[in-house]
């Protein structure tokens, strides 16, 4: 009987010490690898009335995270970040991510402590793999995730916040086993 309670609370004690990431970290430690800016492009940005408009390297770094978080949750069974994704045109957005792209990008300190070295190992494997294919394909697969899907066929344009769940993390699994073992995961 004790065997079993310890082997329930250290269950609980590790679960617990699960690392709770949001898409703004993940997405600084994605800006850190591309420390030249050669991927996530700068550059000088389109402004409408003002304001800096979201350049190719914001569409690059969504493009990321959500194909991470697809990603980790077929390989580990659960989500990698806990922020809401949205569905737009090409693709999910964190919108977060996205309003803040122009800050995200100017930072120069590196903020990576936080991320343990199996997800840093992760990233870093994701980024380098994905970083050599092109946009339109980057796009054409987050077109193929049910989330996006779902919600981008609704007739309603007011509401695109892209469903989360088991299901979703059984598609993904059932799907992309054979990408997570060509990339390395």
């Amino acid at each position: 009987m004790y065997n079993i309670e310890w082997l329930i609370l250290k269950k609980i004690m590790v679960a617990n010490k699960k690392q709770q990431l949001t898409a703004v970290q993940v997405a600084k430690y994605f800006l850190s690898l591309d420390s030249n800016h050669k991927y996530f492009v700068t550059g000088k940005m389109p402004k409408i009335s003002g304001i800096a408009i979201p350049t190719i390297g914001n569409f690059r770094l969504n493009k990321l995270l959500h194909i991470s978080q697809i990603l980790y949750a077929a390989k580990e069974g659960e989500y990698l970040f806990s922020d809401k994704m949205w569905a737009f045109e090409h693709g999910g957005i964190i919108y977060e991510v996205y309003r803040q792209f122009h800050f995200l990008v100017k930072q120069t300190n590196d903020e990576t402590n936080h991320l343990n070295l199996s997800t840093k190992s992760f990233l870093d494997k994701v980024f380098h793999y994905f970083r050599k294919i092109p946009n339109e394909e980057l796009e054409e697969f987050v077109h193929g995730d049910p989330a996006w899907t779902e919600v981008w066929n609704q007739e309603s344009n007011w509401n695109k916040e892209m469903p989360r769940g088991d299901e979703f993390i059984n598609y993904y699994q059932k799907s992309f086993p054979y990408l997570i073992e060509e990339i390395g995961l």
